[in-house]
């Protein structure tokens, strides 16, 4: 619809369509260049990893290389940042909050730790981003949250991390103890921001805008969550001009 000249195919890495499916698909049909926009917007051991994994695998099975080419990282995309700057500038214009959460998907910290290359305290390390940490999940998510935070002159903000699961403990703090917080500390109006997903899904529409907003609820504040870039103008040029 955009004038591209390419064929789309849709895939995922954990229910089908699978990434090694689509690539095994598009070789059959005759495609000799492949690119991957990679819908995950910081490096993350757990995804990335199974990504490239799942690549290896549908060529290993296949027995053809054609030159393939993925596309992620946009936690320093200029042009990303704005889209997100946008959306809470317009959500600040209407509605004062308390404190803003810039939310993110929470990993394990065994994970964070794994794609080291120095040696990781998992604490201060990860409030600012350099050549150390250049691989830090938790210092990518830091960097844009507090980049975001600047430019929109948020003063009562935190980063934080939500969809954990199991016993292992993950990326902190936890999305729900920082409502509790901040709740007690008085804040009755927050507006949550879920840079983690280029798409509303079940972790923004129930997790974050009804089981927190429910929380919030309970106390008589109000919660707002800025909805993700789904299928925005903005968004989908922005895609446009990765892959051309």
């Amino acid at each position: 619809e955009r004038g591209l000249n390419i064929k789309v195919y849709y895939a995922n890495l954990y229910s089908p369509p699978f990434v090694e499916d689509a690539i095994g698909m598009s070789i059959r049909e005759g495609a000799q260049k492949i690119t991957i926009f990679y819908m995950v917007g910081q490096h993350c051991w757990s995804v990335t990893g199974s990504l490239y994994k799942r690549i290896w695998k549908s060529l290993e099975r296949i027995k053809v290389f054609p030159e393939i080419s993925v596309l992620f990282n946009t936690w320093n995309d200029e042009k990303f940042i704005q889209i997100w700057e946008k959306k809470l500038r317009n959500a600040l214009k209407t509605f004062n909050p308390d404190v803003v959460l810039f939310s993110f998907h929470g990993v394990p910290v065994g994970h964070i730790k794994k794609s080291d290359l120095k040696n990781c305290t998992y604490d201060e390390c990860c409030k600012r981003i350099n050549a150390e940490n250049t691989y830090c999940y938790r210092a990518e998510c830091f960097y844009m949250a507090d980049l975001l935070a600047s430019r929109c002159g948020c003063k009562n903000y935190e980063v934080v991390f939500q969809s954990r699961f199991g016993k292992e403990k993950w990326t902190e703090p936890y999305i729900i103890d920082s409502v509790k917080k901040w709740l007690n500390s008085g804040a009755r109006n927050f507006i949550i921001v879920p840079l983690s997903f280029y798409f509303d899904c079940l972790e923004t529409l129930y997790e974050l805008g009804i089981e927190v907003a429910s929380k919030v609820k309970e106390k008589c504040g109000k919660c707002i969550v800025i909805p993700a870039p789904n299928d925005s103008d903005d968004f989908i040029n922005f895609i446009i001009e990765k892959i051309r």
